[in-house]
């Protein structure tokens, strides 16, 4: 019997390195943190793979595709839900920050370090410059934007198409 391996859930808050001897990264969430001994990318890879059927390589290719994003580029996990997990630095090390984008509330400057506010109160200080945590909180959010405009033209054009096929086989 295959056993469910240890992930996190949609509400995490953010994934991040850690830099511990036995693990490598951890996601926090309202509800607990859990920690994991592979890096953040093999760990998001790993629960794309097991819960959706795919992988960072295919989303990154059709991020690439359809939205022009070439570089720290958007995972949209799952839109019913709006996860959308989005990296603050580059994949280039393999244990990067990814934030949850519907629990983002705003960045802000505090000293030389970047707040990162969630909607629940709690507080991520990182030493990321702002532009660029901004910048890929607005990739992530455009993606979203698009996401759910061809989410409502497919359910119009659906719902159209089934009246008017209907109406062909009524008469």
């Amino acid at each position: 019997m295959m056993r469910v391996p240890k992930h996190f859930k949609r509400d995490v808050m953010y994934i991040e390195p850690i830099y511990d001897e036995i693990y490598m990264c951890q996601a926090v969430s309202a509800s607990g943190v859990i920690r994991y001994k592979k890096s953040s990318e093999q760990w998001l890879n790993e629960y794309l793979t097991y819960f959706y059927s795919t992988n960072l390589a295919a989303i990154r290719s059709h991020v690439k595709i359809n939205f022009d994003i070439h570089r720290m580029i958007p995972i949209c996990v799952d839109l019913d839900y709006q996860f959308i997990l989005f990296p603050l630095n580059s994949s280039k090390n393999k244990n990067v920050y990814f934030l949850n984008l519907s629990k983002v509330y705003r960045f802000f400057k505090r000293e030389n370090q970047t707040v990162i506010e969630f909607i629940c109160g709690e507080e991520l200080i990182v030493d990321i410059p702002l532009s660029q945590c901004e910048s890929q909180y607005n990739k992530a959010t455009r993606i979203y934007d698009k996401y759910v405009k061809f989410k409502q033209f497919r359910e119009r054009y659906l719902s159209t198409t089934v009246e008017t096929i209907y109406t062909i086989n009524h008469k």
